[in-house]
């Protein structure tokens, strides 16, 4: 795991300067702790910093052939690197180093950019081919680890992250109008676009191909969509089974402790119960718990790690820690994220990473194995849509929108008022709407002037019309939730979070073998009527008490809506004060201002709505103004 830095001119006779690359490098410091490097060839130069997991000796980067004709520089892992090398020396490469990265350089060697498809694992990966003075970035299937790239009037940037671009002088501070419309609806930015002007990302599974001929962007693999397999349900069961372990297996590969993230829930549950035996020492656990009772899951995880006997640590999350804490955890999410998960998965990272480097987590499972809430949604939706107009307009949902307002975590009146609201419109529209935080109407009210951003729903219509005709819509919406919310949201939130504390976090459901096997399976496979997670539980029956298969959804949920009225009652006022609103604009202080007091009188749960302004604001002092 490392962070990565470097540039490549376009000009004729500019050489890439160490004090620039350096400049980022440093930005990157807790991607990397270990051990850096740097490796310049002309216009051409790329810093590393190292988290040493494999080869701890001597995995130094970057890493350069014989002849420095081909310099490799990777962030992340190459799970298969081992049966790579073997094959490698088999056709008579050299290794001088046991590490993934060299896999990567003679792969890069022996096959070109096609050796991408061959790897299994999770990274980003810098190539410079001296002899056709080619810059090869890539990342991988899934997008799990990050890549951000500028086009300069002098060349190109890249990083991994957007803080140690704004080292380079050529590197503009713009917001991205259209990308600021879209976080405020989705809480991130759609890839391959950033909240920056200018800066975009190496979409998941392409590589770019930076030279004299400009930039050429080739996809490598593709999710997959159609080619729908029959089958009876135990052989399904019986080949997921041996995924999931040939998946688990993958993901030990270490040369340090390996650890995991434990929640209350099923998908962590499952992968701890399937890490037994697979490990030398007893397995670390690390459990984020809260003081209210609805948010808590702490009585689940401590279940569950009793009864596979792991070594478990836990920290207690409170609203002094949001506090203190968030101008770390906005800036650790610097393509601004404002999901509030990445509260207690700082505080957890940062217990974990006083034990362990490496955490398994189990992000993906929702996709993977169709866990969502909104999935159940989506299948009822067409019942309700039978009800008439008229019944709808006039009577339940005026009903249900009454109800009173409840703090507490997702409760039932918060599902059904969201349901209704967006029971009735298109099947795509509805399962976008349940995801959304303020709608396009309530942007308008809250911008000052018309931003000219494209309707963010266009971007999950892209989705939804790749896979039109294809899929069964259970599947178009797995599609669609891999391609946005993963994709843009869900693993980028949990490495940087985890890298900002030197912690590298795996995601086992993701492997892409399983992710593929599982995308072509009917949706009456994986959830039978209303049964979420229907597959997975099959699996795991011999494996977890039925209280840990059985309970409901939780999620990474956060007391905030009572927070924000309470204990961050002054600093929400202090970040959305008149006269912050005024200096960095954008808004009408007005719209806010009725935001803050509906919430704090209760009278409505505003608080995904507020928690994306005031990430905002505590982003934008952070990042745009230059220092």
């Amino acid at each position: 795991m490392c962070g990565l830095a470097g540039i490549l001119s376009c000009v004729t006779g500019h050489r890439a300067e160490s004090s620039s690359v350096e400049r980022m490098m440093a930005r990157l410091r807790h991607r990397g702790p270990d051990d850096a490097g740097i490796h310049l060839d002309g216009e051409f130069g790329v810093g590393v910093r190292r988290l040493s997991i494999l080869d701890l000796d001597g995995g130094h980067q970057p890493i350069a052939n014989e002849d420095r004709t081909v310099v490799a520089a990777l962030n992340g892992e190459i799970y298969n690197y081992r049966a790579l090398k073997a094959e490698l020396s088999a056709k008579g490469y050299r290794f001088r180093t046991n590490c993934d990265t060299e896999v990567v350089l003679r792969s890069y060697e022996a096959y070109g950019p096609k050796c991408f498809e061959t790897f299994d694992g999770m990274f980003a990966v810098a190539l410079w081919d001296a002899r056709q003075r080619e810059l090869i970035l890539s990342r991988d299937r899934l997008g799990i680890k990050p890549l951000f790239y500028v086009r300069t009037n002098q060349g190109l940037v890249f990083a991994s992250e957007i803080k140690a671009l704004l080292e380079h002088d050529q590197v503009e501070r713009t917001v991205n109008l259209s990308s600021l419309s879209h976080f405020l609806t989705l809480g991130y930015t759609p890839g391959p676009e950033s909240i920056l002007e200018g800066v975009k990302q190496v979409p998941p599974a392409h590589y770019l191909r930076v030279g004299r001929k400009g930039v050429e962007s080739v996809e490598w693999w593709s999710l997959p969509h159609g080619n729908i397999q029959a089958g009876g349900v135990d052989e399904v069961e019986h080949d997921l089974a041996a995924l999931l372990e040939q998946a688990i297996t993958s993901h030990l590969v270490s040369d340090v402790p390996v650890g995991l993230l434990l929640s209350g829930g099923m998908d962590s549950a499952a992968l701890l119960a399937l890490m037994q035996g697979k490990t030398r020492d007893p397995i670390k656990t690390f459990t984020v718990t809260f003081a209210e009772p609805s948010f808590d899951e702490g009585q689940g995880a401590r279940e569950v790690a009793a009864q596979h006997r792991s070594e478990h640590h836990e920290v207690v999350c409170r609203p002094s820690h949001v506090a203190e804490h968030l101008s770390s955890i906005v800036q650790s999410t610097d393509n601004l994220m404002a999901n509030p998960a990445a509260i207690p998965l700082h505080l957890v990272s940062k217990l974990a990473s006083a034990h362990v480097k490496v955490l398994l987590s189990g992000n993906g499972g929702d996709e993977v194995f169709a866990g969502y809430p909104t999935y159940t949604a989506d299948k009822l939706a067409p019942f309700y849509r039978w009800i008439p107009n008229i019944l709808h307009a006039h009577l339940l949902n005026p009903l249900i929108q009454s109800l009173p307002t409840s703090f507490e975590k997702l409760t039932w009146e918060y599902k059904l008022k969201k349901f209704v609201e967006g029971a009735r419109l298109s099947p795509e529209r509805a399962h976008y709407f349940w995801r959304t935080i303020f709608s396009e109407e309530e942007k308008r009210h809250l911008f000052q002037r018309d931003v000219g951003a494209p309707e963010t729903f266009e971007v999950f219509r892209a989705h939804f019309q790749r896979t039109q005709g294809d899929l069964d819509f259970l599947n178009r919406a797995i599609y669609c939730d891999m391609k946005t919310w993963l994709a843009d949201m869900g693993l980028p939130l949990f490495d940087n979070v985890g890298m900002a504390h030197s912690v590298e976090l795996r995601v086992p459901f993701l492997d892409h073998r399983l992710v593929e096997y599982c995308m072509h399976l009917a949706s009456s496979l994986k959830m039978p009527a209303f049964t979420l997670k229907y597959l997975l539980k099959r699996i795991m029956v011999r494996h977890l008490n039925p209280s840990t298969l059985h309970r409901p959804k939780a999620g990474f949920h956060v007391p905030l809506a009572s927070w924000l009225c309470q204990d961050l009652r002054s600093l929400m006022c202090d970040v959305l004060s008149p006269e912050a609103m005024r200096r960095i604009g954008f808004f009408r202080p007005e719209m806010i201002e009725r935001l803050k007091q509906e919430h704090l009188a209760r009278r409505q749960d505003h608080s995904w709505r507020l928690w994306n302004l005031i990430c905002f604001f505590v982003w934008h002092d952070a990042f745009l103004v230059k220092r």
